[in-house]
């Protein structure tokens, strides 16, 4: 919709530039944005808030600088994000989820970081499409 647009600046409470800058981004944008939120419906927005409420607090949890691989792989599961994403109900759903499963098709470093969280929590429960040559690798070097 306006891709040209970048994201505004992040206004920090004690620094009242900070707020000045925001304030002047959408003072400058204002139009775009406006369109923007008028082009979004109702059932769009209650869309995003029932499907991807849970996804702003999982990235946040994952951001965390001194965060251990099994607590991020956890983090992951216990808040099933990646199943949730998939799973979403009707034509929206059904687009994201061929997203979903293109990306993970793409990329198995997903599944080679769980496994390695399971061995790494204990576990030696991984499941086989894997190569373990990495993994013995890691393991090698994590000990």
């Amino acid at each position: 919709m306006a891709p040209e647009l970048t994201l505004p600046p992040q206004p920090i409470l004690t620094r009242w530039g900070t707020w000045i800058s925001a304030a002047c981004y959408y003072a400058n944008n204002f139009t775009k944005i406006k369109k923007i939120i008028q082009n979004l419906d109702e059932d769009s927005a209650a869309f995003i808030f029932a499907n991807y409420s849970l996804l702003p607090s999982t990235i946040t949890s994952l951001e965390s600088r001194d965060l251990l691989l099994t607590d991020a792989v956890s983090t992951v599961n216990i808040n099933n994000a990646i199943s949730a994403i998939c799973s979403i109900s009707g034509n929206k759903g059904r687009v994201i989820k061929e997203k979903c499963e293109a990306v993970f098709a793409a990329s198995k470093d997903f599944e080679i970081v769980k496994n390695l969280a399971n061995i790494f929590s204990g576990n030696t429960n991984v499941t086989n499409h894997v190569d373990y040559e990495i993994m013995e690798t890691v393991v090698r070097s994590h000990n």
